[in-house]
C-alpha cells in the first residue's frame, strides 16, 4: 500500500514538473491530437479533418470523422522533415497536428495549434 502511494505521489510531481516547465504533449513524445488533411483554411485557424484525402470536401461527407480547428499562434512551431517553415498556404497539406490547451469539444472540435508537422502536399 505504501508503495502504491509513494508511485502515484512521484507521478503527481511529474506531471507538475512537465506543467511547470511549459511542456506541450508534442515535446514529451505524445502522439498527435489529429492526423488529417487541412480541409480549409481561414485567417489563422486551419480545420483538419481525419480521413479525407483532398481539400475542399464538404462536411456532410465527412460528418462523422474527427475534426478541429486549429488556431495557429506566434507559438505554433511548424516543421517539415524536422526544419522550420513558414507554408503561405495549409490548404490540402497532410498533417500531424498536436493541440497546446483545451480542446474545446463543439463539431469541429477548437484549439490552439501547439506543433503542426506537414507529412506532404
Amino acid at each position: 500500500m505504501m508503495k502504491c502511494r509513494l508511485f502515484f505521489l512521484a507521478a503527481v510531481i511529474l506531471v507538475a514538473a512537465m506543467a511547470a516547465a511549459g511542456c506541450t504533449p508534442a515535446e514529451t513524445g505524445a502522439p498527435p491530437t489529429i492526423t488529417g488533411v487541412v480541409n480549409s483554411t481561414r485567417g489563422d485557424t486551419i480545420l483538419v479533418v481525419e480521413g479525407i484525402d483532398r481539400p475542399g470536401v464538404p462536411q456532410e461527407e465527412w460528418a462523422g470523422s474527427r475534426a478541429i480547428n486549429f488556431t495557429i499562434t506566434g507559438d505554433t512551431v511548424i516543421e517539415r522533415d524536422g526544419e522550420p517553415v513558414s507554408p503561405d498556404d495549409f490548404t490540402g497539406l497532410k498533417v500531424e497536428v498536436w493541440a497546446d490547451g483545451p480542446i474545446a469539444e463543439s463539431y469541429p472540435e477548437q484549439a490552439r495549434a501547439g506543433r503542426i508537422v506537414i507529412l506532404e502536399d
